[in-house]
């Protein structure tokens, strides 16, 4: 009696808390079992292919199943022996589930640490390199679908987008996206992750991550990796800022002269089209005499502004010294050309409609030229332009 209580307290022991015990024939069909592992056709072909190939007379080998109908994961001990002169196996079943779970999330952490290991090096050995560039390596370690990234400053606001998919990189200025630099980190905004927000000196920089469903949440919200990412990027913003502050006008935001004079033997030699605006500020001195160098500058920031708009990849604004403006365009269309000097002269119009302080009046000489032509004398040619329509103004006024 007591003989099979323990035979019973053994078997519930083997089939509910270790895995039990299984006999099946050369078919795999089961002759006995004390488990509940199911033995669907399916579970039985890919038992079949699984179990090791046991001869009688061998000692027993160990192997591992994963049971995709229950999800539990064993460890199978096998040894072949003879039944009613038929060959049979014997498995001893351990249930593993628990240790392999723990295994696995062992292995996946050990991967993703692995991943952002190399992820910080190769970030590490870019530090000197513009940090647009390190936006690729971001999407390819967060399985990323797109990434923008907005940086603003005193005088202006930057997106870049890049898209993964079409591998491109789009630059443009934008206003009144200001809600952008309010958000904060890990939370969703226009259907995209805020993934880093935050300031350095005079910029305020956003980056967003639009993610795809196989992205990995947990590489997403990790500290480190996150940081390494910040660290990266306002390395590169702060080298962008000392540059951008030796080539452009620290009241303006304009480019300096010094840039004009580089891009001036650089890049507008040879375009295949030119338009050049030069442009004087009327009453300046009369402005500072009358209400105080603090209202010329204003007024000096106002005529920036109405350039400032209108910058783009092929059209540059410069602040040439006091009152003193150029904006060059090039490879552009002779109407393009005439469109742009409207444009500017609408955002005076709109700048001194909104505005109560001393109404903005420039003068302009403007040129163009798609054909042979010399720099040093188109430059010549709108600066005498300039001055006849300075003369015209003072006398409307």
């Amino acid at each position: 009696m007591c003989g099979d209580i323990m035979k019973d307290m053994i078997s519930e022991f083997l089939q509910n808390d270790v895995g039990g015990v299984i006999v099946t024939d050369s078919d795999c069909n089961v002759l006995y079992s004390n488990n509940k592992i199911s033995m669907s056709e399916k579970t039985k072909i890919k038992w079949s292919n699984s179990m090791p190939k046991t001869k009688i007379g061998q000692n027993a080998e160990t192997w591992e199943f994963y049971n995709s109908e229950s999800k539990k994961y064993y460890q199978v001990t096998t040894k072949s022996y003879l039944f009613n002169n038929k060959i049979c196996q014997i498995h001893y079943l351990t249930d593993i589930s628990e240790y392999t779970s723990v295994f696995k999330n062992i292995s996946e952490l050990s991967t993703s640490w692995e991943r952002m290991s190399k992820f910080q090096t190769k970030i590490l050995k870019k530090l000197s390199i513009n940090y647009e560039e390190i936006f690729l390596d971001i999407a390819e370690v967060f399985i990323a679908e797109e990434i923008i990234f907005y940086v603003k400053s005193e005088f202006y606001a930057n997106k870049i987008t890049y898209n993964i998919s079409k591998d491109s990189i789009i630059r443009s200025r934008i206003e009144n996206e200001d809600n952008v630099f309010e958000q904060e980190e890990s939370n969703h905004y226009d259907n995209h992750l805020c993934y880093i927000n935050g300031k350095l000196d005079k910029l305020q920089y956003c980056m967003l991550i639009k993610t795809k469903d196989k992205s990995d949440s947990d590489t997403l919200n990790n500290i480190i990796l996150r940081n390494a990412i910040r660290l990266f990027i306002e390395n590169g913003l702060l080298k962008q800022q000392i540059i951008y502050e030796s080539e452009h006008d620290s009241l303006t935001g304009l480019y300096n002269k010094r840039k004009y004079l580089s891009l001036l033997s650089e890049n507008f030699g040879n375009p295949k089209s030119i338009a050049i605006y030069n442009m004087d500020v009327n009453n300046l001195k009369t402005v500072n005499d009358t209400y105080g160098h603090e209202m010329g500058d204003m007024l000096i920031k106002k005529a920036a502004r109405t350039l400032l708009m209108l910058e783009s990849e092929c059209i540059y604004g410069f602040r040439i010294g006091g009152d003193e403006f150029i904006m060059i365009a090039y490879n552009i269309s002779r109407e393009k050309a005439a469109e742009l000097k409207k444009n500017w002269e609408e955002n005076i119009s709109v700048l001194n409609k909104y505005d109560d302080n001393i109404p903005l009046v420039i003068a302009c000489g403007m040129v163009y030229d798609d054909g042979e032509y010399c720099i040093d004398e188109l430059l010549k040619k709108a600066d005498m332009l300039m001055y006849q329509d300075k003369k015209a103004k003072k006398l409307l006024t």
